[in-house]
């Protein structure tokens, strides 16, 4: 009796184990699908060669027209144009399954755009992919 419970411990453990593996790579992939859906819905900001300037009236009322922030609303990322074609690089090397090239890739991104509103997920993509690099293959 002891050796059938035992056994069906391990087949439950081996079972549960397998499981938590596919939701690993599930969770990778869907990271790597949020990051696209992400860069899709992102237009980049045109540098506007430009000059522009301020001036105002002594006495005069400030009516700022800004946009105010509100905690918990959804605000747009803004990124050049250069950034994003950086990072959907980045991306997209990754999502081949280079994984070393991907890193590099995300390397100079952070160092090259350290002011990114991406750089959290450049940061995140990085740990990702050096973990997933530290994995045995198989």
């Amino acid at each position: 009796m002891k050796k059938i419970i035992a056994i069906l411990m391990v087949l439950l453990l081996s079972v549960s184990l397998s499981f938590a593996g596919e939701s690993h790579k599930k969770g990778a992939s869907s990271f790597w699908g949020k990051l696209r859906r992400m860069i899709e819905s992102v237009t980049p900001k045109k540098q506007l060669a430009v000059t522009t300037a301020v001036g105002g009236v002594r006495g005069a009322k400030n009516q700022a027209e800004g946009n105010l922030y509100w905690k918990g609303e959804e605000t747009e990322k803004e990124i050049s144009e250069d950034e994003l074609v950086s990072f959907t690089n980045a991306v997209q090397t990754a999502s081949e399954g280079d994984t070393n090239k991907a890193m590099n890739m995300f390397d100079e991104f952070i160092a090259t755009y350290p002011e990114s509103s991406f750089i959290e997920e450049a940061k995140e993509a990085r740990e990702m992919l050096k973990a997933e690099a530290a994995q045995p293959a198989g």
